[in-house]
């Protein structure tokens, strides 16, 4: 595995599907982690494994705005990539396909820290009320090594990814790549794709109440932190792996200040830490 890859200096290490493997016969809602400075990884490898069905076939969410890209656009296409609009996802799922998610999105990428693992989820938890309409078991998704792939510059950095976006309404992530310079082309690290289990929603059920949205959500980050915990050791350098995950939950849609002081506060009134 991640052999070509490899002379560009992101080698693809693990590629470890589900231990009870993936039903053909189901759909699901693949849901991945982290969100990383640009998403980087996801793109490089997760994006092949979806055309070649490793374990399986599904079409990744993306941000509208990346259709605008001429060139970038077609590359995305071909990766089976669709926008993450919601009129898109319903008929994706009415059509009975398999879609990926990233939750975190940009109140995610602007945190995005090579030295500390974080999973920012939306307020409303609206994938898993789109899975939870549509019968689409949850299986979650950890990129070991997305947030290593560069350097964000420090909570300056995260500081100035919040003001750009505040300013500009574009995530825009200063990062250090390879040899110490600010471009996107990714330091050397070893990348490790790792699957955990399905998360059953249960039947298809038109409009989920509250209660039954959160205990899925519980039984969900259960399982993301399972997975983490079983291949933090293996598949992060020591110092990173001992933070272990930051699960946050956001409480308000707007879009949230990065912390400033190594993750032991948030901005006041956006978020709520699990």
């Amino acid at each position: 595995i991640g052999t070509e890859h490899e002379k560009f200096g992101f080698n693809l290490k693990t590629l470890r599907p589900p231990d009870s493997g993936v039903d053909a016969s189901k759909r699901h809602l693949v849901v991945w982690h982290p969100h990383g400075a640009y998403t980087t990884m996801a793109l490089m490898h997760c994006g092949l494994h979806t055309v070649a069905s490793t374990p399986l076939t599904w079409f990744p969410a993306v941000a509208p705005v990346l259709f605008a890209l001429p060139i970038f656009r077609e590359v995305l296409l071909l990766l089976n990539a669709r926008s993450v609009e919601p009129r898109v996802l319903e008929k994706l799922a009415r059509a009975g396909c398999t879609i990926g998610i990233q939750p975190g999105g940009i109140p995610e990428q602007i945190r995005a820290d090579s030295t500390r693992e974080i999973a920012v989820f939306p307020p409303r938890l609206g994938f898993i009320r789109l899975a939870m309409r549509h019968g689409l078991d949850l299986l979650p998704v950890y990129i070991f090594g997305e947030n290593q792939a560069y350097d964000t510059c420090g909570p300056r950095g995260r500081a100035f990814s919040a003001w750009a976006y505040r300013m500009c309404h574009v995530p825009i992530v200063p990062i250090m790549g390879r040899y110490g310079v600010p471009w996107l082309v990714p330091k050397s690290v070893d990348i490790h794709v790792v699957w955990g289990e399905p998360v059953s929603v249960g039947p298809p059920t038109d409009a989920p109440t509250d209660a039954e949205v959160e205990e899925v959500y519980e039984r969900y980050v259960a399982e993301l932190r399972r997975l983490f915990d079983a291949h933090k050791d293996a598949c992060l350098p020591p110092e990173v792996a001992a933070l272990g995950l930051t699960i946050i939950r956001r409480t308000s849609s707007a879009a949230p200040l990065p912390t400033t002081d190594g993750g032991k506060a948030a901005a006041p009134g956006s978020l709520s830490k699990l």
